[in-house]
């Protein structure tokens, strides 16, 4: 039978991954014409997609109160789970998004069901080798163990790739999938902006919300931005605190704090700069989103960011994240240029539509499906 005949069953680890993030995930998947079935393994069930079906955790360890016992829970029930239903269905490939825990348990999984197994690793250094944690050492072990006992290792641009290669883990083993991106369609008008800037993340030193305050409050005293308008999407352990700086600052009248909301995109759509100075990012799921909605990016130069933020063509880079002069200088240059703007908003939407949508995600999938058929 040829190979493109073929069609295979799919397994895809996720665990607790956000809804967007997984959707994302799966899609590639979804589409491509290799695939029978998608089994996804998550903690929650999200919408439904063609091809695909969710293995949750039962209903009843929602009512597990205590932490531990859910961490612990989690630790024996989901190897366990994935070990069952990989002997029962005998998948072509899984597929552990994330190095620890779930690409561990996707090795694991794959030993005892004979079949191929595909590690994702979607941050940037922290996930592959110096991850943060106790027993460092042993857990950089486990790693390099994981990475050289995958089949297949997905990255999310050629920065980790990189890496990767230099500790010892073979070039031709690693391929560069980042998930299919949804873009915003023709149901906005992507150039009509009522949203001057837009931070979305976790409300964390990582992500720092804090210093987007700190640009705008210099918007406002250096280049005269009194009226600029920015909204804030997102929850996290700095939720209050910046809460309280943007009344220390006097800033209720410019930003305001949304939390956590669903229709995301709606916001990439009517903003116009996406500032996200991060300490670390594999590639930002949520810039891609943005460049989609011609919502141009001024971001700090870590992890993959690069491989999609072209500095003075489709956004602008930061080497330092705490560098708040020169994000600030980056963000007046696109307020106050309209015509420069637009510019980037084009060529960053054309990006993201050529490299990262579902077409040519899947045609990824569709090599690394045929890779592992050759073997």
């Amino acid at each position: 039978m040829n190979s493109k005949e073929k069609k295979h069953k799919i397994f895809i680890v996720v665990g607790r991954l956000g809804e967007r993030l997984t959707v994302s995930k799966i899609t590639p998947f979804t589409h491509s014409d290799l695939v029978e079935k998608v089994f996804v393994f998550a903690e929650t069930e999200w919408k439904p997609l063609d091809k695909t079906v969710y293995i949750t955790h039962p209903i009843w360890t929602k009512k597990i109160k205590y932490k531990l016992f859910k961490k612990v829970f989690r630790f024996i029930f989901e190897p366990c789970q994935l070990i069952y239903y990989s002997l029962k269905h005998r998948p072509f490939l899984i597929n552990g998004v994330y190095t620890l825990p779930k690409g561990l348990y996707s090795v694991i999984a794959s030993k005892i069901a004979r079949t191929n197994v595909v590690v994702s690793i979607i941050g940037e250094i922290p996930e592959t080798i110096s991850i943060s944690r106790r027993f460092k050492f042993f857990w950089k072990k486990v790693n390099i163990w994981i990475y050289k006992n995958a089949d297949i290792l997905t990255t999310k641009g050629i920065m980790i790739k990189d890496y990767l290669i230099k500790k010892g883990i073979k070039g031709s083993k690693i391929e560069i999938l980042n998930g299919a991106i949804e873009t915003i369609h023709e149901q906005k008008d992507k150039d009509n902006k009522d949203i001057d800037i837009l931070f979305v993340g976790n409300f964390s030193s990582l992500k720092g919300p804090d210093r987007v305050i700190d640009m705008i409050e210099l918007l406002i005293k250096k280049y005269n931005y009194k009226h600029i308008k920015a909204v804030f999407l997102g929850d996290g352990p700095l939720f209050n605190f910046i809460n309280h700086y943007i009344h220390q600052k006097n800033l209720t009248q410019n930003v305001i704090l949304k939390g956590y909301v669903s229709n995301v995109l709606d916001y990439y759509s009517r903003t116009k700069v996406l500032v996200m100075p991060s300490t670390s990012e594999g590639l930002s799921t949520a810039m891609l989103e943005a460049m989609s909605g011609r919502c141009v990016p001024v971001v700090s130069n870590v992890g993959n960011m690069t491989d999609a933020a072209h500095h003075n063509c489709n956004s602008y880079v930061v080497d330092n994240y705490n560098d708040i002069p020169l994000f600030t200088k980056y963000i007046n240059k696109l307020l106050s240029d309209e015509k420069l703007r637009k510019s980037f908003a084009v060529k960053g939407e054309e990006m993201v539509k050529n490299n990262y949508t579902v077409k040519p995600q899947s045609l990824i999938v569709n090599k690394i499906i045929d890779i592992l058929q050759s073997r």
